[in-house]
């Protein structure tokens, strides 16, 4: 069996109540225990959120894909697709 390792996943727009999470505290997020080098789109099965093409996911402020590895202590951000345009996001970050 390969290395374990754990992820915070942080879920916005309402998915949490489409997931069913009682009580879900976006900024703490949800830790799962994954296999290192397991493919985000596995581990979205896992949450259930089988179809990745209706969320974007970032790590930091870059966006990832499915295909996407995480490593043990990353952060991910999920959020809704919403409206057309590509599925471009933009942020505006003042320091």
């Amino acid at each position: 069996m390969g290395k374990i390792i754990e992820v915070q996943i942080k879920i916005f727009s309402g998915i949490d109540r489409d997931l069913g999470l009682k009580g879900y505290d976006p900024e703490k997020g949800i830790y799962l225990e994954i296999n290192d080098g397991e493919k985000l789109s596995s581990v979205l099965k896992k949450l259930g959120l089988g179809d990745s093409k209706e969320y974007a996911f970032f790590k930091d402020t870059i966006r990832v894909s499915g295909r996407f590895k995480p490593a043990d202590g990353d952060v991910l951000s999920c959020l809704r697709i919403s409206g057309g345009g590509g599925g471009h996001l933009y942020f505006n970050i003042s320091l």
